[in-house]
């Protein structure tokens, strides 16, 4: 009788220790909190996000998201569609690089770096670039590396098409020799026709660039990929400047389009009562924007509209209209 006692004694006291080492070994190996069974985490780095099942907001401030994203990266891209702030950042692209800063104009387009990267052996770590096509953006996220960040400035398309019809016009007046000091009068149909042909910066939007092969290709690349409004160009570039050694510049406001003159569009519908009326431009703007994709088919070959409309949602409902872009936050 007592040995059995002694026998279930032993093994009862076996269990226990085995169970206390057991809880031990779990704590000290998944950092198990035994007291509140609450599994602990490590912070992670800004890009760690990148794989996050939610999209990801990044702050602009000094000292968070967006600043501590490029302390991580040598090369930082900024691309964009026309009127998206692209003046203003390869203006403060070209000034805050000096010397190392590329001659040639929209550098990303067709094989123009090709060229630029010979010679010099000290090449700019920061680079801005309009883009005009799907092919230049998917080109990129083919070849960036690890080590490299792509910045995308976007706008709303029809917001951004307005202002490229305005830069349109007047690069037409222009032509036709007004100067700042008369009017120009524009006929509706060669305005109309201007656009209808996607002229210039009318056609080098979202509908050209962000399509279904840029998006297959941010899924197969996973390329470190921020979107920003291009309303917060100022405070992209303050940050910029903090880690590209030209931390005393001052944020650059650059529009090769911001002196404009009265411009005009001489109304041509002959069936109604507003024949041969002359009417502001913006005016005329006002009444056609809402019907001038459709009724002139200038998205007829854009694709994955969704994901954009996707993006642009979260983007746009972020504090600060800054959004880390990954495979699975939009992609599934």
């Amino acid at each position: 009788m007592l040995a059995t006692f002694s026998m279930v004694m032993l093994a009862t006291f076996s269990f226990g220790l085995y169970t206390v080492m057991t809880l031990s070994f779990l704590k000290d190996v998944h950092n198990v909190n035994i007291e509140s069974t609450n599994v602990k985490t490590m912070p992670e780095s800004p890009i760690s996000t990148q794989y996050s099942s939610l999209p990801t907001c990044l702050r602009l401030g000094f000292e968070n998201d967006m600043d501590q994203l490029l302390s991580n990266y040598k090369q930082v891209f900024v691309v964009m569609p026309a009127k998206a702030a692209g003046s203003t950042f390869k203006e403060f692209t070209k000034t805050c690089m000096k010397k190392r800063a590329f001659k040639d104009d929209n550098i990303l387009e067709g094989e123009k770096l090709k060229n630029e990267i010979r010679g010099d052996y000290e090449l700019p770590s920061l680079i801005s670039s309009h883009l005009s096509t799907f092919e230049s953006f998917v080109n990129l996220m083919n070849h960036a590396t690890e080590q490299s960040l792509i910045i995308y400035s976007h706008r709303k398309e029809t917001e951004r098409l307005r202002s490229a019809i305005v830069e349109v016009a007047k690069r037409e007046c222009n032509a036709a020799g007004t100067y700042e000091t008369r009017k120009c009068v524009l006929e509706e149909d060669n305005v109309i026709e201007l656009i209808a042909k996607r002229t210039a910066e009318v056609k080098c939007g979202a509908s050209n660039i962000l399509t279904c092969e840029t998006y297959k290709s941010i899924e197969a690349n996973t390329p470190n990929l921020v979107f920003v409004n291009y309303k917060q160009a100022d405070r992209i570039q303050t940050l910029l400047a903090k880690h590209h050694n030209c931390s005393k510049m001052e944020a650059i406001r650059a529009n090769v389009g911001s002196k404009k003159f009265p411009m005009f569009v001489k109304l041509n519908n002959t069936y109604t009562d507003t024949a041969n009326l002359i009417v502001d431009l913006n005016d005329w703007l006002d009444g056609k924007m809402e019907l001038m994709e459709l009724g002139l088919q200038l998205k007829k070959n854009a694709s994955c509209q969704a994901k954009t409309n996707k993006i642009q949602r979260a983007l746009l409902s972020c504090p600060d209209e800054t959004l880390l872009v990954s495979k699975s936050d939009f992609f599934d």
